[in-house]
């Protein structure tokens, strides 16, 4: 199993100053002397992929300092860190600037993470509507409750779609319906095969979501291992210390706190093989350089050279960097809005003329709200996927943020308001689909190369549920009721019903060469090039079809019921 994080005899200090002015004379003089602080002391551990590790242990034991190293926020004082592909750091405050409005924030750490204007202009809808946050998107965050940091910090984050998601106690100042949000969101994840780093004092939390536990007690790694025996263990300790006095914890805290502040014994020769007794004896005979000698100045004197040469370029980069990015930022603001502008006339002129013909959308986001009415700050009455096909009803500005809505009809009748960003219109008369009208979906997927077993299932689409059960004779692999939804899943196949009545089929565990369909399928109506994900539409279905190197892995097809008069 490859190995997302790795760190290999980890040390972190930070030096102690008695004054501020002491920072200014350190950026002169040797950094070597002084006191210091192992927050962390020659850590070892490996993470695999897909492993959900809950991080816990007292405040003060050095679990935030070891978030920031996997997020490469900090950089070790010595050891070695390895990390396989992108983190991303959900803290409260982490990562916004408390001057900037909620907006500039998301550009802000969109561009601190790679992400080019475009794409954060594409997460930017996405990123509100999961923050929820209101007005206070256009608002300074200094203005912000820390529930409200943490909403916005936790929605940049999981939108920008890292490999490695580290969480630092960021659930902790939220309502229920944010957690559950965020849990969600965070469970998703997990099914993506994310590596998440869950740091919080919840052992509940940690225990249901987990799969391993790291236990880190000032400094130092007490135990590792499988979620259930690691909490269990900590659970004991945590009776035991709240079991002494008052007097007995202070002690135990500062006994520790001490031992953070001592050097780590040999820490030269830690670096050395125990059994090279010849390196350890040259070491011991090794004569050591007087601090007065004419070689010890010289190098003195380069290495204040070198650092005053580093705080000018430094100086200078930052300066530089304000003025491009102000300059930047003008001008694609400027261009921005006149673009803006356009598109929006071009937008009302085509709604004024087509409004009778556009009827339909589909949901090119994995999950999408549905609110009362159209603002982020209205209630949640329903949840849609992607690939649904929705009628749209309405359309309406937002009054809080630049955003458009569509009012939706729902498949239980109902209406509700979805951002328009997550959504696909077309108008059913103009759509030309190679395969328009698909008279047998069995004989469609064998077509694509589905095998003849699996794509005899398809006979089951907008049946009962009952039906369903009673004539397929394959064993049942897991069956669960979600609301007005119902779970079948068979062997590479999985039923979606509503209301008890099959309106998707999943077919999994499948490899089929993109070119060897490309005809049947024609031009795809919406492509997601990130996550491999091709969107075909036919008058009756949505046809989803996930991609990996050039193989269909994966079809989802769902009943749209549009089928024209």
């Amino acid at each position: 199993m490859k190995h997302m994080v790795q760190f290999q005899n980890v040390t972190k200090k930070f030096k102690m100053y008695a004054k501020p002015s002491d920072k200014l004379k350190d950026l002169f003089l040797s950094s070597e002397t002084g006191e210091f602080h192992h927050a962390l002391r020659g850590i070892s551990f490996d993470v695999e992929k897909s492993e959900i590790v809950g991080i816990i242990g007292l405040n003060g034991s050095g679990k935030s300092t070891l978030s920031n190293l996997i997020a490469g926020v900090t950089m070790p004082s010595s050891g070695e860190v390895k990390i396989e592909g992108t983190a991303a750091l959900i803290a409260i405050s982490s990562g916004l600037n408390a001057q900037l409005t909620g907006l500039e924030n998301i550009e802000l750490k969109g561009l601190m993470l790679g992400l080019t204007k475009q794409e954060i202009k594409k997460i930017t809808p996405k990123v509100i509507e999961f923050a929820d946050i209101g007005k206070f998107i256009n608002q300074p965050v200094k203005t912000y409750s820390s529930g409200m940091k943490s909403r916005l910090g936790f929605a940049i984050s999981v939108h920008i779609d890292p490999d490695i998601l580290v969480i630092d106690e960021a659930l902790s100042v939220g309502d229920q319906t944010f957690t559950k949000r965020c849990l969600d969101k965070m469970n998703e994840f997990k099914e993506n095969g994310k590596t998440i780093f869950f740091i919080s004092h919840s052992l509940s939390q940690v225990k249901s979501f987990c799969t391993k536990a790291l236990w880190i007690h000032y400094g130092e790694v007490r135990g590792y291992g499988e979620v259930d025996g690691i909490v269990d263990e900590y659970q004991q300790f945590l009776k035991e210390y709240n079991g002494l006095s008052i007097e007995e914890r202070n002690k135990l805290r500062e006994d520790s706190i001490n031992k953070q502040s001592s050097p780590i014994e040999c820490e030269e020769t830690c670096i050395i093989e125990n059994n090279d007794s010849h390196a350890v004896e040259d070491m011991q005979h090794r004569p050591r350089k007087h601090k007065d000698s004419t070689r010890f100045k010289e190098a003195r004197k380069k290495k204040l050279l070198v650092r005053l040469l580093t705080i000018v370029v430094a100086s200078l980069v930052v300066v530089g960097s304000v003025v491009v990015y102000k300059s930047f930022t003008s001008m694609d603001n400027k261009e921005g809005e006149a673009k803006v502008t356009e598109e929006a006339r071009a937008t009302e002129s085509k709604a004024v003329t087509s409004n009778t013909e556009t009827k339909m959308a589909i949901v090119t986001t994995k999950v999408g709200i549905v609110r009362s009415d159209a603002s982020t700050g209205s209630k949640e009455i329903s949840r849609v996927e992607f690939g649904d096909a929705l009628e749209v009803v309405d359309r309406k500005k937002s009054s809080d943020t630049p955003m458009s809505w569509l009012q939706v009809k729902l498949p239980n009748g109902k209406t509700g308001w979805i951002s328009s960003t997550i959504l696909q219109e077309y108008i059913l008369e103009e759509q030309q689909y190679p395969n328009k009208n698909i008279n047998s979906m069995s004989e469609f997927l064998l077509t694509l190369g589905v095998s003849e077993k699996i794509a005899k299932h398809s006979q089951y689409l907008n049946k009962s549920v009952d039906i369903l059960e009673k004539d397929n004779k394959e064993p049942i692999i897991s069956r669960r009721k979600q609301g007005d939804r119902s779970f079948v899943e068979y062997k590479n196949v999985e039923f979606i019903a509503e209301n008890q009545n099959v309106s998707q089929m999943n077919i999994n565990n499948i490899s089929i060469p993109i070119k060897e369909s490309a005809s049947q399928l024609g031009e795809p109506f919406f492509v997601e090039a990130t996550e491999g994900i091709r969107l075909f539409l036919t008058n009756e279905y949505s046809i989803t079809v996930s991609t990996l190197y050039n193989k269909i892995v994966a079809i989802s097809i769902k009943i749209t019921n549009n089928t024209l008069n």
